[in-house]
């Protein structure tokens, strides 16, 4: 359950790093996310985190969840820092084929 939880976790905030100017023109090489795009991953990543906290919520009792939900929070955002600095191609493909955010995929320049 924790897997499933930690890769929720990446996926939230692969979105909200795909949010900001400087990841985006590091992962599609050019330009910056526009409005709409902006706030179409700032509202898939926050779908993602509250997502994460049910299979945490299934293995342990409330408060224990919570704790742990809050762990991997953060071992999430290392995580994706260590991505998007060492593998930023691989975090484009990510976030194309396995995150919703390719959903919004009329909202990205061609």
């Amino acid at each position: 359950m924790m897997l499933i939880a930690l890769l929720l976790i990446v996926l939230g905030f692969v979105h909200f790093a795909l949010s900001t100017r400087a990841f985006y023109k590091l992962v599609f090489g050019r330009g910056r996310p526009t409005v709409k795009l902006r706030n179409w991953l700032h509202c898939v990543g926050y779908l993602y985190l509250a997502i994460a906290l049910v299979p945490c919520l299934q293995a342990w009792n409330t408060q224990m969840a919570i704790v742990v939900w809050l762990g991997l929070l953060h071992l999430g955002a290392v995580v994706v820092t260590m991505l998007l600095t060492y593998f930023p191609q691989f975090v484009k493909r990510l976030w194309q084929f396995a995150c919703l955010g390719r959903l919004g995929k009329p909202f990205l320049p061609s």
